[in-house]
């Protein structure tokens, strides 16, 4: 006995799932922005394509306007989790994160971040964390174990 095939349950049901997915990496989003800052998202979370971004409270709907960037990205979406992005951090100032390495200007341990490298970090340390030269977030990286694996962009490094 074949059953019939109504091509707007199916439809209807991808569109449900693909609700579904949204709000829970929305929800990803915001549980990596509570583990990295102490205060609340300065707007909206939203997810574009394959990335989470931190849209203006205010934003209007700008679908098929071409609008480069609107917002912050927040990270890009791998898997289950979320990865934060150097801009997130970027936008951050240093006495909002939970985790922050503070690198004098003159440190050796700064010139090895900002040249890619891993550094040794207190062993407190755990997750995403910022990285400070003098009070000012110049990256972010990930600690664990005293080290902290080094998420400055390649283009970016020094040589």
């Amino acid at each position: 006995h074949a059953r019939e095939h109504d091509p707007r349950k199916s439809s209807a049901a991808r569109v449900q799932t693909a609700a579904a997915r949204q709000n829970d990496d929305e929800k990803r989003a915001a549980a990596l922005f509570a583990e990295c800052f102490h205060v609340a998202p300065y707007g909206r979370i939203c997810r574009i394509g394959e990335s989470c971004y931190l849209l203006p409270e205010l934003m209007p709907d700008v679908k098929g306007l071409g609008v480069l960037r609107g917002g912050v990205l927040l990270g890009d979406i791998m898997k289950n989790r979320i990865e934060p992005s150097h801009a997130l951090f970027m936008a951050a100032h240093a006495e909002e994160c939970k985790g922050i390495v503070s690198l004098s200007h003159d440190s050796p341990a700064l010139a090895a971040f900002l040249h890619g490298e891993e550094i040794s970090v207190d062993g407190s340390l755990k997750g995403y964390v910022a990285v400070a030269c003098e009070g000012t977030v110049t990256g972010f990286g990930k600690c664990s174990g005293g080290r902290l694996k080094n998420r400055y962009p390649k283009g970016l490094r020094t040589l």
